[in-house]
């Protein structure tokens, strides 16, 4: 179904072709990074099924989401179903840190064995998959005309209360900088000029950070200064980590060891992922690519990513539509530094579909949408889509 959905709208829709057209290189790239995983892999009859499950969910995905963006009204729908599965998940995840049972119950029955009860994330299960899922909502709320402006704002609140309740400093780190960044466009854009809005921001940050230490500081907050999103949030060392849950950097210190003096073909799909060599996996997207496809697929990751980014920066959006694709950019970057599941979960899958189609599909956006920079048409072609 979806992929007659798919079919009809690339040949329905001019936009979507050019969408569908803006991920193509990216999506070449994950197959043969499959592909080749595959062929290099020491076990390719264990995780053939896998991997080929994994490839064709990327196909689609990322197909999907470039027509939904490219489909007349399709940004804005998309962001708005997104504020709404951000109210779902909210308020599921309020439900669970009550009840931390549920955690438990809700990973059974999608058989994940990854949860943990002091992290609820809704639907989502992996508590850094959930904060990212509601920080990607946050910032494309910008685009969302449904369901009405009331709720879109509430959305944003509850999208909030979920990064803090997933303790994701991967989440609550970027947000904390997106929310800085288009605080600064947004009041630029306003009568208060440049210096007005860095004024109003600083002192916005510390009132901001003088309520933040009146809370954590107060035996009568709440019990906020030990709850354990608080301290994972202050905890800038990961020192609350223990010798059998090592730091990320320790991690990913390890990992790389093992990519730089591995084989130069790469050690084969998913060895980098999951608990191997006596530590988690490497929790670093690139790290992972140059670890399992060799030194090529790092530098053909890299490259597909550069070609997006330099696409986006030869789009001329306009201020406001740039800030907020520049935001998802730095959103997918960080996680990809700090996380491995780019190529495995559908919420990335989403974003990373987003942020390659989001430039074509604005160029065609109206007014409201923040276009980009108008150009003359040349002589003859005034009219012409």
């Amino acid at each position: 179904m979806v992929a007659a959905c798919v079919v009809v709208s690339l040949v329905s829709w001019r936009r979507a072709r050019l969408t569908t057209l803006a991920v193509v290189p990216y999506l070449a790239w994950i197959v043969c990074f499959h592909l080749w995983g595959l062929l290099v892999s020491p076990t390719p009859q264990r995780i053939l099924s896998t991997a080929v499950s994994a490839a064709l969910l990327n196909v689609l995905v990322l197909t999907a989401t470039a027509v939904a963006l490219g489909v007349p009204g399709g940004l804005s729908r998309l962001a708005g179903f997104l504020q709404v599965a951000v109210l779902v998940n909210a308020g599921l995840a309020i439900w669970e840190a009550t009840h931390p049972l549920v955690v438990i119950q809700l990973a059974d029955v999608v058989h994940s064995d990854y949860y943990n009860r002091l992290r609820p994330a809704g639907l989502w299960i992996q508590p850094n998959v959930a904060a990212i899922g509601f920080l990607f909502a946050l910032i494309l709320s910008r685009f969302a005309t449904w369901p009405g402006p009331a709720w879109i704002w509430l959305a944003r609140v509850a999208a909030v209360v979920g990064i803090f309740l997933s303790g994701s400093r991967s989440g609550l780190y970027p947000l904390l900088l997106c929310l800085a960044v288009l605080g600064i466009v947004e009041l630029r854009a306003s009568r208060l000029g440049a210096a007005g809005a860095v004024a109003l921001l600083l002192v916005a940050a510390g009132l901001a950070g003088l309520a933040l230490t009146s809370l954590l500081a107060s035996e009568s907050a709440g019990g906020l200064a030990s709850s354990y999103e608080a301290a994972r949030f202050l905890d800038f060392r990961q020192e609350l980590r223990t010798p059998s849950d090592p730091s990320r950097t320790t991690v990913a210190g390890i990992w790389l060891e093992h990519a730089v003096s591995g084989p130069w073909q790469g050690s084969g799909l998913y060895t980098y992922r999951g608990v191997s060599r006596a530590v988690q996996g490497a929790h670093d997207a690139f790290i992972a690519v140059w670890g399992e496809t060799g030194l090529v697929g790092l530098v053909t990751y890299v490259g597909v990513l550069a070609a997006g980014i330099a696409a986006f920066v030869r789009s001329g959006l306009r201020s406001r539509a740039a800030t907020t694709v520049a935001c998802l950019w730095l959103i997918y970057l960080v996680e990809a530094l700090v996380d491995h599941n780019q190529f495995t979960s559908v919420t990335h899958i989403i974003v990373i579909g987003s942020l390659l189609g989001l430039p074509a599909a604005l160029a065609g956006a109206p007014p409201a949408m923040s276009p980009v920079t108008p150009t003359v048409a040349p002589p003859g072609q005034v009219g012409r889509r």
